[in-house]
């Protein structure tokens, strides 16, 4: 972030535009296309239980995440919220430590967002394309 002295000749930060992450982009397609592969495998192989594999994946890594980071309790905190007595040192470090712990919890959300994103397919190819073949026969 820039800092900027305005016109009380008070530093402020100016937050500009942020890169763009590829990497973090072509990691979440690949794993999305993993686990997505390996889903559909296990339906077309008639593994019964691989929904419910998914699904207690997809729910252990939500819990995991969200007690990892403290259940999002840091969440829109102001440097006023904090303390009086809390040195302006003290309260950095408060915000350092909150920004250290999103970017060490982040690798849970490359596996998260795949399975959610199969369940999503999931839920649209049993209740949505069923469908559809019944109202547009001619296409299917």
């Amino acid at each position: 972030m820039k800092k900027k002295k305005d016109k009380n000749n008070n530093e402020r930060e100016i937050i500009g535009k942020k890169k763009f992450n590829y990497k973090l982009l072509l990691i979440l397609i690949f794993n999305t296309i993993i686990i997505f592969s390996i889903y559909r495998l296990g339906v077309m192989m008639e593994y019964e239980p691989i929904l419910w594999i998914y699904f207690a994946a997809a729910l252990l890594f939500s819990l995991a995440y969200i007690i990892y980071n403290r259940g999002l309790s840091r969440r829109n905190i102001t440097p006023d919220m904090l303390p009086d007595t809390w040195s302006p040192i003290q309260k950095q470090k408060f915000f350092d430590e909150d920004k250290k712990w999103k970017e060490k919890s982040k690798w849970m959300l490359t596996i998260l967002f795949p399975l959610i994103i199969t369940f999503m397919y999931e839920l649209l190819d049993l209740f949505f394309f069923e469908n559809l073949k019944f109202i547009f026969p001619a296409l299917f």
